[in-house]
C-alpha cells in the first residue's frame, strides 16, 4: 500500500472518530441534492411502470384508431373486425339541462354494448346499464360532478339536445378516462341510440370517433398497425398503441420529472459551494500537518493524493446516503401520489435514476472540491505553521480551477443528454453558470467597494465591518453565491406564479370574453346573435372553424421534419383552422402582408409567428393540411404576433377566403357580458339552439386557478430543495470562519475594543452581505421571470415586487441570524488560552 493511501486511511479514521466533524455539511449538501434527483427519478419510473403495466386498460384495448368528424370507413372497420373485437365510441362537448332549468357543459361519450373492451366500468348501483329496455326515453350514466352541478340525483332525468335521458347510475371509475383529451366538464355516458335521438350530430360539429381493437394475441398489435397503414395509406386517422396509451399523462410526467430533477440539481449546485467550503476548511485545519509533510519532503502531488482520496471517499459516502434517501422518499409519498394521479404506482428499485443521481453528485463533488485540493500546495510551510491566511495570486487561483473544468463540462453534458427537454436543460446550465459568475462578481465588487469606503471613514465599527468583507479568508463570496442562487431561483418562480395569478384573477376577467360558443351551424348564425343580444351580450364575434391536421412542411411530410419541441403540439392530432377576408382587430403583423378582402386566388395562410419559428417556416414557405381527407397546400403570406394570454378568439392557422369553402364548418363565437347577465344569456342561447355548447370563461378560470395552486406547490418544492442547501452552505461558510473570527476578536479585545463595538461591527458586516445578496438575487430572479414569461410563455410581464419581497426579507433575516450566532460565539471565547498558545 502506498504511503499516500496509508495516510489517507489515517485521516479517514480520524474523521470517523470525530463524527465527521468538518465534513457534516459536506455530506449533507451532497446527500440532499442526490436524494432529490434520485427521488424524482424513482417516482417518475414508478408511475411509468404503472403506465406500462396498465397500458391496455388506459388505452381501452390493444390499438385505438381515432379521427375527427366521421367514423372509420366500412373497409377499415371490416378489417379490424376480422382480426379481433372492436368497440367504437364518439366524444363531443354538449349542453345538458335539468327539469329545474339548471344547465352545464358536459363531456359527452356515446358508447356501444362492447364498451369497455379492457378494464371495468364501475358504477353505482353496480347493475346500472345504458342498454336496458325502456318504453320512453333513453338512459345515461353521469359523473358525480354533473349531479352536483345540476342539483339532481340518480333516477332524475336531463335533456340533451332533443332527447330526454334518465340518469340510471353514477360513474365511480371510467377505465379509459385518462386517454381522453382535456376535459372542460363532467362526463356523461350515453348509448349511440340516445345520441342519435338528441339531434346533436350535425355537419361540422366537433366530433371525435374512436375505435378500439382487442386482439386475441397482444403481440400482434404491431403487425395489425402496419397492415392498417399499408392498406389505407391515404387515411389521416391517428393510431395509438400501448406505448401511447396516455400521451398527455406521459408528457406531464416527463415535465414533472424534469422540473424535480432540475430542482435537485439547483440544490446540488448550491451545495457544491458547501462542498468547496468544507474541503477548504478541512485543509485549513490540517495546515500544520501539511506544513510538516512538506518540511519532511512530501511533494504537492503526494499531499493532493492523500487528501483527494479522503475527500473522494467521503463524497461516495454522501452520495450513498443521498441514494438511500432517494429510495425512501418515493415509498413515503406513494399513497399521496397514487391518489393524485390517475394510474397506479409500482414501487421498486429503478437503476437508471440512481445512476444519474450518483453521477451528478460525484461530478459536483469533483468539480467543486478539486479546486481547493489543487491549491493545497500553494501555501508555504512557514506560513502554514504561523497560521497565516495567504491569498494565492490570481494566476494561481485560475490554474487551481482548471482541473475542475472537465468535471463541470461532464456535469453539463449529463444534465442536457439525460433531459426530456434538452433545450430547457441547456438554458438551465447556461443560467446556472451565469448566476455563479454574477454572484461571484458581486462578491468581488462588494469587497472592492468596501476597501474603497474603509479608506475614507473614521468610524472604527464601520471600518472593522468593511474590513471583514475584503480580508483574506472572508466568508463573503460563499455566503453571496450560496444564498443568492437559492433566492434568485425562488424569486423567479414567485414572479412567474404571481404574474400568472394576476393574469387569471385581475386581467382576464376584464379583457377576456365571458363565453365561448361552439358548434354554431352556418344557418344558425342570425338566430344565435339574436338570442345572445336578447340579454345584452356585447362584442359578439364569430369565425368559421373546422379541424384538420398539418401534413406537410415545405414539401416534406410533417412527421419527418425536425421541429422545436415548443411547436410539437401543432403536429400532434387535429388543429382548429379558420379563414378570414379582413384582418382581425388587434392583429400585429411581424412579417409579410395581409391579402385583399376580395382575394380569391391560390391558397394563402397567416401563421402565429412563434409557431412558425418553431416549425421552421417563414413567409413564402408552403404548408400542407388535411381537412376531412381533402389535401390543401397554402403559401405562408404573413406572420402574426398573437397574445394568447388574452383568451380572445384567435387561430394559429388563418387561411385566405375560399380556401375552406365546401368543408362542413361550424362557427366559433365569443361574447362579453356582465356577470349578472351570464345565466340568462346561456339559457337563451341553449334554449334556442340546443346543439350549441357554451363554455363559460369564468368557470375555465376557476380550473386554471387550481393549476396555480399547483404552481404554489412547485414553489414550495423548489424552496424545500434549494433553501436547505443554501442554509447548509451559509452555516458552513460562517462556521468555517469561526476560528479566524475568534482569533481576531481576541486580538481586538487585547488592543482595547469593547464587546458592543465588536458585536455591532460584525453584525453590520452580515447586514451588508444580506442586503447586497438579496438585492442582486431579486434583480436576477425578476429578469429571469421576464425572459421566461415573454419568450417562452408568450405572456405580458408585469413587475410585482410584493410577490418576492417576503422571500428576499427571509434571506436577509437568515443572514442576520447567522451573523448573530457566529458573532455571539466568537465574542464569548476567552482570550487567555489563545494568548498562551501564541
Amino acid at each position: 500500500m502506498s504511503p499516500a493511501v496509508t495516510l489517507a486511511l489515517r485521516e479517514l479514521r480520524a474523521d470517523v472518530k470525530q463524527g465527521f466533524r468538518g465534513f457534516r455539511i459536506f455530506l449533507a449538501c451532497l446527500a440532499l441534492g442526490v436524494a432529490t434527483i434520485a427521488a424524482a427519478g424513482e417516482l417518475t419510473e414508478a408511475v411509468k411502470a404503472g403506465l406500462r403495466a396498465d397500458a391496455r386498460l388506459l388505452l381501452g384495448g390493444d390499438l385505438a384508431v381515432s379521427q375527427m368528424y366521421r367514423p372509420l370507413d366500412d373497409d377499415a372497420r371490416q378489417y379490424l373486425e376480422s382480426v379481433g373485437r372492436i368497440s367504437t365510441h364518439l366524444e363531443m362537448r354538449a349542453m345538458v339541462r335539468s327539469d329545474s332549468g339548471a344547465r352545464t357543459l358536459v363531456e359527452l361519450k356515446a358508447v356501444d354494448q362492447a364498451y369497455p373492451l379492457a378494464g371495468q366500468l364501475r358504477l353505482n348501483p353496480k347493475d346500472a346499464s345504458l342498454f336496458a329496455d325502456m318504453n320512453e326515453g333513453f338512459f345515461a350514466l353521469a359523473d358525480p360532478g354533473l349531479l352536483a352541478r345540476l342539483g339532481i340525483q340518480t333516477g332524475d332525468s336531463v335533456v340533451l339536445g332533443s332527447a330526454r335521458l334518465h340518469i340510471v347510475g353514477v360513474i365511480d371509475h371510467e377505465p379509459d378516462k385518462v386517454a381522453s383529451p382535456f376535459q372542460l366538464g363532467p362526463r356523461l355516458l350515453v348509448s349511440w341510440e340516445g345520441l342519435q335521438a338528441s339531434g346533436l350530430m350535425m355537419p361540422g360539429s366537433i366530433e371525435r370517433y374512436v375505435t378500439r381493437l382487442s386482439l386475441p394475441n397482444q403481440s400482434d398489435a404491431a403487425k395489425v398497425r402496419a397492415q392498417l397503414e399499408q392498406r389505407f395509406p391515404k387515411a389521416h386517422w391517428r393510431i395509438r398503441g400501448l406505448d401511447e396509451a396516455a400521451p398527455g399523462l406521459k408528457r406531464f410526467l416527463d415535465n414533472l420529472s424534469l422540473f424535480l430533477t432540475l430542482t435537485g440539481l439547483a440544490g446540488l449546485l448550491v451545495g457544491g459551494i458547501g462542498v468547496a467550503n468544507a474541503v477548504k476548511s478541512h485543509l485549513d485545519t490540517r495546515a500544520r500537518s501539511i506544513a510538516i509533510l512538506k518540511s519532511v519532503g512530501a511533494g504537492n502531488n503526494q499531499i493532493f493524493a492523500i487528501y483527494g482520496i479522503e475527500v473522494l471517499t467521503l463524497a461516495v459516502l454522501g452520495i450513498l446516503l443521498g441514494l438511500g434517501l432517494g429510495l425512501l422518499i418515493p415509498l413515503a409519498v406513494l399513497d399521496v401520489a397514487s391518489q393524485a394521479l390517475p394510474v397506479r404506482l409500482i414501487a421498486g428499485v429503478y437503476p437508471e435514476p440512481l445512476i444519474k443521481a450518483a453521477l451528478a453528485g460525484l461530478l459536483v463533488a469533483l468539480a467543486f472540491g478539486i479546486g481547493p485540493l489543487a491549491g493545497v500546495g500553494g501555501t508555504s510551510p512557514a506560513a502554514a505553521l504561523r497560521a497565516l491566511v495567504v491569498r494565492p495570486p490570481l494566476k494561481q487561483r485560475i490554474l487551481n480551477l482548471l482541473p475542475a473544468l472537465p468535471f463541470a463540462l461532464a456535469l453539463a453534458l449529463l444534465v442536457v443528454q439525460t433531459s426530456s427537454n434538452r433545450m430547457l436543460a441547456l438554458w438551465f446550465v447556461v443560467a446556472s453558470v451565469l448566476s455563479l459568475f454574477l454572484f461571484r462578481l458581486l462578491a468581488y465588487l462588494m469587497a472592492q467597494l468596501a476597501r474603497m469606503i474603509s479608506r475614507h471613514t473614521r468610524a472604527a465599527g464601520l471600518r472593522l465591518a468593511l474590513g471583514q468583507l475584503f480580508r483574506p479568508g472572508s466568508p463573503a463570496p460563499s455566503v453571496v453565491v450560496s444564498l443568492g442562487i437559492g433566492l434568485a431561483v425562488l424569486t423567479t418562480l414567485a414572479q412567474i406564479e404571481s404574474n400568472l395569478r394576476h393574469q387569471i384573477e385581475d386581467r382576464l376577467p376584464d379583457e377576456a370574453p365571458a363565453f365561448f360558443f361552439i358548434d354554431i351551424q352556418p344557418n344558425q348564425k342570425d338566430a344565435f346573435i339574436a338570442a345572445a343580444k336578447e340579454h345584452q351580450a356585447r362584442d359578439i364575434r364569430l369565425a368559421p372553424m373546422i379541424r384538420g391536421r398539418v401534413t406537410m412542411l415545405k414539401g416534406t411530410p410533417a412527421e419527418e421534419v425536425r421541429i422545436d419541441p415548443s411547436a410539437r403540439w401543432a403536429l400532434d392530432g387535429d388543429r382548429g383552422f379558420s379563414s378570414a377576408a379582413v384582418m382581425p382587430d388587434g392583429t400585429q403583423l411581424l412579417a409579410g402582408s395581409w391579402w385583399d378582402e376580395a382575394y380569391r386566388g391560390p391558397a394563402l395562410v397567416s401563421l402565429d409567428a412563434r409557431l412558425a419559428k418553431g416549425l421552421g417556416l417563414t413567409v413564402g414557405d408552403r404548408v400542407g393540411v388535411d381537412v376531412l381527407g381533402r389535401a390543401i397546400e397554402a403559401e405562408v403570406s404573413s406572420l402574426r404576433d398573437i397574445d394568447w394570454s388574452a383568451a380572445s378568439m384567435n387561430f394559429a392557422f388563418l387561411f385566405s377566403p375560399g380556401t375552406l369553402e365546401g368543408a362542413p364548418y361550424t362557427f366559433l363565437a365569443t361574447a362579453k357580458a356582465d356577470a349578472q347577465q351570464e345565466d340568462d344569456i346561456e339559457r337563451a342561447v341553449t334554449d334556442a339552439l340546443p346543439n350549441v355548447s357554451v363554455i363559460r370563461v369564468r368557470n375555465a378560470l376557476e380550473s386554471v386557478k387550481g393549476v396555480l395552486e399547483g404552481a404554489g406547490v412547485a414553489l414550495a418544492v423548489m424552496a424545500a430543495a434549494t433553501l436547505p442547501a443554501g442554509g447548509l452552505v451559509l452555516a458552513g461558510a460562517v462556521a468555517a470562519s469561526l476560528r479566524r473570527r475568534v482569533y481576531e476578536s481576541v486580538v481586538l479585545k487585547v488592543l482595547g475594543a469593547d464587546r458592543p463595538t465588536l458585536f455591532r461591527a460584525y453584525l453590520l458586516e452580515f447586514l451588508f452581505l444580506g442586503l447586497a445578496t438579496t438585492l442582486l438575487a431579486g434583480a436576477i430572479g425578476t429578469l429571469a421571470a421576464f425572459g421566461i414569461l415573454d419568450s417562452m410563455m408568450n405572456m405580458t410581464w408585469r413587475f410585482l415586487p410584493l410577490s418576492s419581497l417576503g422571500l428576499l426579507l427571509f434571506g436577509l433575516v437568515v443572514t442576520l441570524l447567522a451573523g448573530h450566532l457566529i458573532t455571539s460565539r466568537a465574542l464569548a471565547a476567552k482570550a487567555a488560552p489563545y494568548l498562551r498558545n501564541e
